[in-house]
């Protein structure tokens, strides 16, 4: 199903129904601001902003490297 016909199906469901609260539902979904769907805590922002200095410090590993640590702690126990 296309975007048009996607739409249409929609709008042809909204104007049959008369349940209010599934109306109010997908109300709130259309009324979603993309600044509101990720809301991080200040701990959150905090830690991201921990992660992005070690990033440019190159304070990481990568994955070829974390596979070689896990294999060798595997082998441990």
């Amino acid at each position: 199903m296309g975007a048009t016909e996607l739409k249409e199906y929609i709008i042809s469901k909204i104007r049959l129904t008369s349940d209010e609260e599934f109306l109010s539902r997908i109300k709130e979904i259309i009324d979603i601001d993309d600044s509101k769907i990720y809301s991080l805590s200040d701990e959150q922002i905090k830690l991201l902003e921990e992660s992005e200095i070690q990033y440019e410090n190159k304070n990481f590993i990568d994955e070829f490297q974390m596979d070689n640590l896990v294999d060798k702690w595997l082998k441990e126990k």
